[in-house]
């Protein structure tokens, strides 16, 4: 009985920490129902400044089209990585590799709101108790330690990937997620692109895993 209860709360706890590390979530999303072809070759592109993060995302969300059988290139291994690219590059880039459609993943929104968490009183008092008001004296002497409360500004971001095909230039599919970074780049970026992949696999777009 107490291994049974024991489990139990071992998978409480995994899941209210799993539920708390995931920074990412799909608030909408539209798909053409009309579609019911699958992307054969893509060329994955990033709207960003930051060329470390383009490189990142790219790589990791190529990776993981391949897995769901869709051959996908990287733009930036495509692009100058000095230049900010416009739509007659990713158009050429498109054209070079016969890329047949286009995921597109840009930041449509940001905002930003603080947190704080209060600080907090430790009290070490004496192991001992007596009547009357010797007790109420001695605990006079009770050792206090404080830790001071402190905020900061929490970050949230709003992101759109779109799938669109090359020779119709037309949109198939988009989905819209909310991020509330909490974690180092690498694991924000590979959560995402998780979180993509399984819309993806919703909507039937690609292979299964």
């Amino acid at each position: 009985m107490k291994r049974t209860f024991l489990c139990i709360c071992v998978i409480i706890i995994a899941a209210v920490f799993l539920s708390s590390c995931a920074s990412t979530t799909v608030t909408g999303y539209w798909r053409d129902e009309e579609y019911s072809g699958s992307p054969k070759k893509a060329l994955v592109v990033l709207v960003t400044a930051k060329p470390t993060v383009m490189r990142l995302f790219e790589d990791d969300f190529s990776q993981q089209l391949k897995l769901r059988g869709i051959d996908a290139v990287a733009a930036y291994t495509l692009m100058p990585s000095e230049e900010k690219p416009d739509k007659d590059t990713i158009a050429a880039a498109a054209d070079k590799i016969n890329a047949d459609s286009l995921f597109i993943t840009r930041l449509v929104d940001r905002k930003s709101y603080e947190v704080y968490y209060p600080g907090s009183v430790y009290v070490a008092a004496p192991g001992y108790y007596t009547p009357g008001w010797g007790d109420y004296y001695t605990r006079g002497y009770t050792y206090y330690s404080t830790s001071p409360g402190y905020a900061y500004q929490q970050e949230i971001l709003y992101v759109e990937t779109q799938l669109w095909d090359v020779k119709s230039n037309k949109l198939i599919w988009s989905v819209i997620t909310e991020t509330q970074p909490r974690g180092s780049l690498e694991s924000e970026v590979q959560g995402y692109v998780r979180v993509i992949m399984k819309n993806l696999a919703k909507n039937r777009i690609g292979a299964n895993p």
